[in-house]
């Protein structure tokens, strides 16, 4: 209606700033972006009261009751947490630590709306989490912080399941046996997962937006704790390895550092990326450099203009 008659949207946009102080156009949504639906009805929830006021004004028959304005609060607050929650998942800099804090978040959100599309979205999203969670997440919960690791879940165990220590020693020498040669080593590992502290106080900051409050949360997750590696030499043999290894982790519950064979597989780990988002860019990055102009160089020129081009919006993301 406003879009297609300037003469209306002037009548709208009068309203608007009258009560905003600025001019905000509606939003449509778009079937290919999936955030759209989310910014279109946020926006339309943001300018309501000029919307009712330009829609007397125009004498249209269109009027929007109370309930139906619930209605669509719900659903936005609702979208609003999935699409913070998909944008943290999706971050250049995020690891499998920083997606189960974003996961948890949704969780914890959705659960405290207590409404009936809450309550669809929060058993949808812990159905698929519960398929596509690996174990190795588990893993990289246990290598940040195995004192918090073994605590009471607060969730279903199915969902963020709690694996023993055969199973973690079996994944951190499958991971082990691909390096042929164990060297020692010294290295300052950051670790990666807020504390309870700061899930505490997240719940607690309700006047944040939804954003807000997680980037609060992944901004946490890279803290001041640091841990020493010891320095000594390391044997090969898959006896050997696993004595040491029970050792370290014996060591590492009860306070200690990570040793030697720890911090390895918790730094290779950690460059486990959380989705595909990342090798997406890098297709989309082929398509912006293989335009019909650069058709005829060759592969080596073109990955080389990839790299640059990655390179330099790293350093301008920097400043």
């Amino acid at each position: 209606m406003f879009r297609k008659s300037p003469t209306k949207s002037d009548i709208l946009q009068n309203y608007i700033k009258m009560e905003l102080g600025k001019e905000y156009a509606l939003i449509l949504d778009c079937k290919t972006r999936w955030s759209t639906l989310c910014n279109m009805i946020g926006r339309f929830i943001k300018v309501k009261r000029a919307v009712l006021k330009a829609l007397i004004d125009v004498k249209c028959d269109i009027q929007i009751n109370e309930v139906e304005w619930s209605i669509l609060e719900d659903i936005y607050e609702n979208l609003d947490v999935m699409k913070v929650t998909v944008e943290a998942v999706c971050r250049e800099d995020a690891t499998l630590l920083s997606a189960d804090a974003a996961m948890i978040f949704a969780l914890k959100k959705l659960e405290t709306r207590n409404t009936l599309l809450s309550k669809e979205l929060h058993a949808s999203l812990s159905k698929r989490i519960k398929q596509r969670r690996l174990p190795v997440a588990s893993l990289m919960q246990y290598l940040h912080n195995p004192a918090t690791y073994f605590e009471e879940n607060e969730y279903d165990a199915d969902v963020y399941p709690r694996l023993p220590n055969d199973c973690l020693q079996e994944m951190v020498l499958g991971l082990l046996k691909y390096d042929s040669a164990a060297q020692s080593f010294t290295c300052n590992d950051v670790n990666d997962l807020p504390t309870d502290d700061s899930q505490n106080e997240v719940g607690s900051n309700s006047s944040l937006s939804n954003k807000e409050l997680i980037n609060q949360q992944i901004s946490k997750i890279i803290f001041d704790d640091t841990r020493r590696v010891g320095i000594g030499n390391l044997s090969t043999s898959k006896e050997d390895l696993l004595t040491l290894l029970k050792v370290e982790m014996l060591l590492f519950e009860n306070g200690g550092d990570r040793g030697q064979l720890l911090s390895k597989a918790y730094r290779w780990i950690r460059s486990i990326k959380p989705t595909s988002v990342e090798s997406e860019r890098a297709f989309s990055a082929a398509g912006i450099l293989c335009n019909k102009l650069r058709t005829s160089l060759s592969d080596k020129t073109i990955n080389c203009l990839s790299f640059l081009r990655t390179y330099f919006q790293q350093q301008k993301n920097c400043k």
